[in-house]
């Protein structure tokens, strides 16, 4: 009887342990500890001229509460040593509950015109970037992003062949005209979406958008083993995180940079995606 009790001690001792290190673990490293995911698009639709040509998604950097210029310096640095030929970035510069100071403004400009990428850098607008739209599209502006939203781009390597980047309106303020933005889309071109939501798949013509990527959820910042998501906010409801399929669309939901309410991080590491594109 004692030698079963003194099992039943020591395992509890252990379980409290084990329980006491990712309590430590998700509130005070994880959200510090950028997390490189590595995946290679293959498709007969990719030019020979953009074998091999590299594009990081970046997402929700929440800069301003918890997000600060160290922690954002360190996170560009490990992007830029991937040397990704493209950068494109699904949204939220800001937290929500930030206004953005005159300091703020020249720290994220500086910092966002860390990021090299030969071929250009893009992006969209998120949910909490309209608070301070004007400001965001100055920051991105002056760091030499292009704003795609609601627009058709056509990507060049050093040839006539192209992939197209279609930049898509987030679904929680806005409303996209797909008819509008895809009648000039050839579905035989292989066509990129970039998003901040990725619910919007669901609202997707067939066939024309060969990959989605988005963020918006932050993999729901807490992920329990085996269950999932902590808590799915409007806009990622059906995708939260990691890779999907819809309809012909492979999806991509990057955890993003940062986090907002809380500075807590379990499971759902902050990330960056580096995809390699690879013509079939």
């Amino acid at each position: 009887m004692k030698t079963r009790i003194k099992i039943i001690t020591i395992a509890c001792l252990l379980v409290s342990v084990v329980i006491g290190i990712i309590w430590i673990d998700a509130n005070k490293f994880s959200s510090k500890r950028l997390s490189i995911t590595y995946e290679n698009i293959t498709s007969s639709q990719i030019p020979a001229s953009f074998d091999g040509v590299s594009i990081a998604l970046i997402t929700d950097i929440q800069y301003g509460t918890y997000m600060n210029f160290e922690r954002l310096e360190d996170f560009i640095k490990k992007l830029n040593n991937n040397h990704p030929n493209i950068v494109l970035f699904a949204g939220d510069l800001f937290d929500n509950n930030v206004t953005p100071s005159a300091s703020k403004i020249e720290e994220l400009t500086y910092l966002m015109g860390l990021i090299e990428a030969d071929l250009g850098k893009f992006y969209v607008l998120g949910d909490f970037d309209f608070k301070n739209e004007t400001e965001v599209k100055k920051i991105l502006f002056d760091s030499n992003f292009e704003l795609v939203g609601g627009d058709v781009l056509r990507l060049y390597n050093k040839n006539t062949d192209y992939i197209n980047l279609v930049g898509l309106k987030e679904i929680i303020n806005n409303s996209n005209d797909f008819t509008t933005i895809f009648k000039d889309v050839n579905e035989e071109t292989y066509t990129i979406a970039l998003c901040h939501t990725p619910d919007i798949v669901l609202e997707f013509p067939i066939g024309q958008v060969d990959l989605l990527l988005a963020g918006h959820s932050h993999g729901s910042q807490i992920r329990y083993p085996l269950v999932g998501s902590y808590k799915k906010y409007e806009g990622s409801i059906k995708f939260t995180a990691g890779k999907h399929a819809s309809n012909g669309t492979m999806i991509y939901v990057s955890s993003g940079m940062g986090t907002t309410g809380s500075d807590v991080r379990l499971f759902s590491n902050p990330q960056v995606i580096i995809f390699r594109l690879h013509s079939q």
